[in-house]
């Protein structure tokens, strides 16, 4: 399964918007635990303030520092989980998305050692968790839920609950295109909302000046 993932990302090669100055990159994580191919999420410290308890892969803004998105992913997996850029290799990249804050963000996939022991960073992370990729393949796992808050379009979010860990929104729609793309998983859920843009357009026109769309 994971080399399947590999091969079908190793082609892909999703346009960039670079006209946005507030980004941010997450690492989707791939690996053998146990013996079954999985990803390696992180719970976010309650004590942040922003986005507190929420389920994420290792990421976050990117600084001044930073050469490139795939460099801001590299130094937030170092800084939360400690993974070391040698500890990982890429496999490919998946398209940006726009947050509801409109924040655009890179996601990169990358395969990590099988036996790999997260060193968290207690003072970002809560604790870093597995899920099995099976789980998501799980048609009965997956629910959709229509939002209500007033936005210039309607929209929905995906919601996965593994355990005591609730996983929606970006990071759940994250997964979901891995699969599609990686696996051609096909899910039960449209990823975006029908009568809202397009969630990969909405993040190649989005502009620090212009109303931020929603995210289906």
């Amino acid at each position: 399964m994971l080399q399947q993932i590999e091969d079908q990302l190793r082609g892909h090669h999703p346009p960039t918007n670079d006209l946005v100055t507030n980004r941010a990159s997450v690492l989707i994580p791939l690996s053998l635990y146990r013996g079954e191919p999985s990803l390696l999420l992180t719970r976010r410290s309650a004590e942040l303030r922003s986005f507190s308890g929420h389920v994420s892969f290792p990421g976050g803004k990117r600084d001044q520092e930073d050469k490139s998105d795939y460099c801001t992913s590299l130094r937030e997996s170092r800084e939360e989980v400690g993974l070391e850029k040698e500890q990982i290799r890429f496999v490919g990249e998946l398209e940006q998305m726009l947050s509801p804050h409109g924040c655009l963000v890179s996601p990169f996939v990358a395969r990590i050692p099988n036996q790999f022991e997260p060193k968290i960073n207690e003072a970002e992370i809560e604790s870093c968790f597995w899920v099995p990729i099976s789980f998501f393949l799980d048609p009965t796992q997956h629910q959709l839920r229509q939002n209500h808050e007033k936005r210039p379009y309607p929209h929905f979010t995906h919601h996965f609950q593994f355990e005591d860990y609730h996983i929606w929104g970006m990071t759940a729609l994250m997964i979901l295109r891995l699969l599609e793309l990686g696996l051609g998983h096909q899910s039960i859920h449209p990823l975006h909302h029908p009568r809202a843009p397009h969630w990969i357009v909405a993040a190649q026109n989005h502009r620090e000046t212009s109303l931020n769309p929603s995210v289906a």
